[in-house]
């Protein structure tokens, strides 16, 4: 059973990350179109289109950690999770601290 559970769930994120990555390049290579119809200031819209450039482009690696998240909770391991959080949130302040 625990084969069939894994199996499940590396098709299930495979599928979400497919899907949610496909919907993240159409958001990341169309910001101007997005914005566009909510305002025509230039220094607006380039921020915006920046901003959707690069949170676009994370679509897929979020959906397939959000089936992971749920996958480990019902499997009855969350201190995994709970770690790899953490070093996320350890790489995060890092980075932000260096920037």
């Amino acid at each position: 059973m625990e084969e069939r559970a894994r199996r499940v769930t590396l098709v299930s994120c495979l599928l979400a990350a497919a899907l949610f990555a496909a919907m993240g390049l159409g958001v990341a290579f169309s910001g101007r179109l997005i914005v566009g119809p909510f305002t025509h200031v230039e220094e607006v819209v380039v921020a915006a289109s920046g901003y959707f450039h690069a949170t676009g482009l994370v679509y897929g690696f979020m959906a397939a950690f959000v089936i992971l998240v749920s996958a480990y909770q019902g499997w009855g391991r969350a201190t995994p999770l709970l770690l790899v959080n953490l070093l996320r949130l350890a790489i995060v302040l890092a980075v932000g601290w260096t920037l």
